[in-house]
């Protein structure tokens, strides 16, 4: 080889040496749940340090978030990984962020959107909350293992205001979110094992901007139930207020007075 052609062969080894590196990497990581597809589904994994949502993920799988009651392509608003925690912007995805209001926020497994993604009616929601925001403020959601297993139960809301579900107590942890007027619908446990459902009724109040809670005043008002397993079809659905108090007749006693004039 003459010297010409050396110096030639040496200029060229860098871009050779980048090729090979670029085309020898595995862009789709150890290829398991956590990285099937990644960019494919117009899912967002990124976090968004300045945004208003903060989503935990205590959960060992992926996660895929929606903005609204019933999950479509349309309104994900993002994904979160398992056991870790992502932050999104909700300025771009409202139009009166400036102002502030509330979302509902709806989950559920990657595997489960991946398996449904043409059609999403059919997918299994694990998670449901609702989440506050405005300029300048933030809230953290936390989706829990303990209320994304295979044992279920139903549950319809005949109020007129959305309802958070907390358990064994009105500050206890929260196990889900139905809004107003929502009928037989699901969660979901890790297992059979027996709670009281306290159903914290929750409005939002514009003038405010924040949520007025009014947590049930007796036993009476709440439920205990005992998860089953998804496979049985015979699972009664609980129904708030109870079956044999109707929603003006609460709404007329004592502290639930308030609810009148909030609706």
């Amino acid at each position: 080889m003459n010297v010409r052609n050396l110096f030639r062969t040496l200029a060229i080894l860098p871009a050779l040496l980048f090729a090979l590196t670029f085309f020898s990497c595995d862009p789709g990581g150890g290829g398991d749940e956590n990285d099937q597809d990644k960019g494919n589904d117009g899912i967002d994994w990124t976090t968004h340090p300045n945004g208003a949502l903060t989503v935990v993920n205590d959960t060992s799988v992926d996660m895929v978030l929606f903005q609204g009651q019933t999950p479509l392509a349309s309104t994900i608003l993002g994904g979160v990984r398992a056991t870790s925690k992502v932050t999104i912007d909700l300025s771009t995805k409202v139009d009166d962020f400036g102002v502030g209001g509330y979302i509902i926020i709806r989950g559920m497994k990657l595997s489960e959107y991946q398996a449904n993604k043409n059609n999403l009616a059919n997918a299994k929601v694990d998670y449901s909350a609702m989440a506050t925001y405005g300029q300048g403020r933030k809230y953290q959601a936390n989706i829990s293992p303990n209320w994304t297993g295979d044992y279920y139960y139903k549950v319809t809301n005949k109020g007129k205001l959305g309802i958070e579900l907390h358990k064994d107590s009105p500050d206890g942890e929260k196990i889900g979110y139905l809004p107003a007027l929502a009928t037989n619908y699901t969660l979901y446990a890790a297992s059979p094992d027996s709670y009281t459902i306290y159903p914290v009724y929750v409005y939002y109040n514009k003038m405010k901007n924040e949520v007025t809670p009014f947590k049930p005043q007796s036993l009476a008002a709440t439920a205990s139930i005992g998860p089953r397993p998804v496979t049985d079809n015979t699972v009664a659905t609980i129904q708030f207020p109870a079956d044999n108090t109707s929603w003006n007749d609460m709404i007329q006693s004592g502290h639930w007075r308030q609810l009148a004039k909030a609706i």
